[in-house]
């Protein structure tokens, strides 16, 4: 008889650096392109925002699915991926003015 396989570990490299660098190369193009008004640092911010509600979803949903499949180990990397948005909202905070000029 044979064991049922063993699921292989999944790859996290591509969710890291989705998690990771989206939200900053999109930093960083406000950053280097300044908004020449209120507006548009206002629109830039909500844009910002916006990707950081869909990554949370993103992971959130990708836990619940290795919790639904009983892969612990997979969703405790995955919830891992909650740290680069948790510094996303730190940023945005910084970006509308929380802590001062």
């Amino acid at each position: 008889m044979n064991a049922p396989p063993t699921p292989q570990p999944k790859n996290m490299l591509p969710r890291w650096l989705a998690v990771c660098l989206i939200p900053l190369g999109t930093a960083l193009w406000f950053s280097l392109n300044a908004p020449y008004s209120d507006t548009r640092h206002l629109i830039n911010g909500i844009i910002l925002v916006c990707e950081g509600v869909f990554l949370l979803k993103f992971v959130l949903f990708e836990a619940i699915a290795h919790h639904l499949k009983q892969e612990y180990t997979a969703k405790q990397q995955t919830l891992w991926l909650l740290l680069p948005l948790l510094l996303l909202s730190v940023y945005l905070l910084y970006y509308f003015g929380l802590f001062g000029e």
